[in-house]
């Protein structure tokens, strides 16, 4: 759940069971993820932030400069809390997988956030996903997913 919540406020929009439970491996060949990854990447909106995704909460990590998400205020260190109303929890997973396919550049999503112990609302419209955001996804997904000790020694 936690994985598609922060791929949601990312605005990647990728559900998949390409994606490895983190410290587990994936179950696919590295070419089918690829292949999976490239597609589906491909005209999903992005609202330019980075998350950690460990412990109790979502919390924002990187803002990038002139990004959706700079223009409507998210800040490092602010927690997500919902989605267009929709509270962050695994009783809401269903509601929140049906948004993920609503994320498209031009649309405009209401983020719940948490800062200083206060809560706030942000719009943000998103924009195309830009191919360094792409890249990093499909190379943190491989290095995660699909790298083994293995293969890491045998360069």
């Amino acid at each position: 759940m936690r994985k598609i919540i922060a791929v949601l406020f990312l605005a990647a929009a990728i559900v998949t069971p390409a994606f490895a439970a983190e410290g587990e491996s994936c179950d696919h060949e590295a070419q089918v993820c690829l292949n999976y990854l490239a597609q589906h990447l491909e005209g999903r909106g992005w609202a330019g932030v980075d998350l950690d995704e460990s412990g109790e909460a979502i919390t924002v990590t990187a803002v990038f400069d002139g990004t959706p998400a700079e223009k409507a205020g998210v800040k490092i260190g602010d927690r997500l809390i919902a989605v267009n109303g929709i509270r962050i929890s695994e009783e809401n997973q269903g509601k929140m997988q049906a948004l993920m396919g609503e994320m498209k550049p031009g649309k405009t999503f209401d983020y719940t956030i948490a800062r200083n112990g206060k809560e706030r609302d942000v719009s943000i419209t998103l924009v195309d996903m830009p191919d360094e955001a792409k890249y990093k996804i499909i190379g943190q997904h491989m290095l995660q997913g699909h790298s083994t000790i293995e293969v890491a020694s045998s360069n």
